[in-house]
């Protein structure tokens, strides 16, 4: 995986309802502005908001850039028997140019931190989506991306917009 064209997703889990139209309309489009810019290798900690969203629309390219691979950045093995329990997922996971990388055998306190660290590392673009909520994974994602000058690309919400989540 060459780094230069890796691009990954950082974002919360819960969307509120108010605000997932608008995230995924611009979600879409950061995607599609990573393929213009010769991004090839997208990657995806496969958590519910942000990151299926992400993986989802990628997974949606796929026809449209047959040379686009997606890396499934899973933070422990137990995570990944839940994923394939959903067939929409597991089609994806099952699809020969996605990539699982699971960065642990088991769960332990850091394994959402190792697994964000492992996304920023190998990512040059980092998507955010973001709420300003600064004690949250994202924001400390955010925060390595920054310390390693990756490219940040925000698609800011709030969460008081709503909270009915997804």
């Amino acid at each position: 995986m060459e780094i230069e064209k890796s691009c990954c997703i950082t974002g919360r889990r819960k969307i509120p309802l108010a605000c997932q139209e608008h995230v995924l309309h611009l979600l879409k489009k950061k995607v599609q502005e990573a393929l213009c810019d010769g991004f090839r290798c997208f990657l995806s900690g496969f958590a519910d908001g942000a990151d299926l969203y992400f993986a989802k629309l990628v997974a949606e390219k796929k026809e449209e850039y047959p040379d686009i691979q997606l890396v499934a950045a899973i933070p422990y093995r137990q995570s990944l028997n839940k994923l394939q329990q959903d067939p929409e997922i597991l089609k994806i996971l099952n699809e020969d140019w996605c990539h699982i990388e699971v960065c642990n055998e088991s769960y332990h306190r850091g394994v959402f931190a190792k697994r964000n660290r492992y996304l920023v590392e190998h990512a040059r673009r980092v998507i955010a989506v973001y709420d300003d909520i600064p004690s949250r994974g994202t924001y400390s994602t955010i925060q390595t991306a920054e310390k390693l000058n990756r490219d940040i690309h925000y698609i800011p919400f709030s969460a008081e917009t709503d909270s009915t989540p997804q």
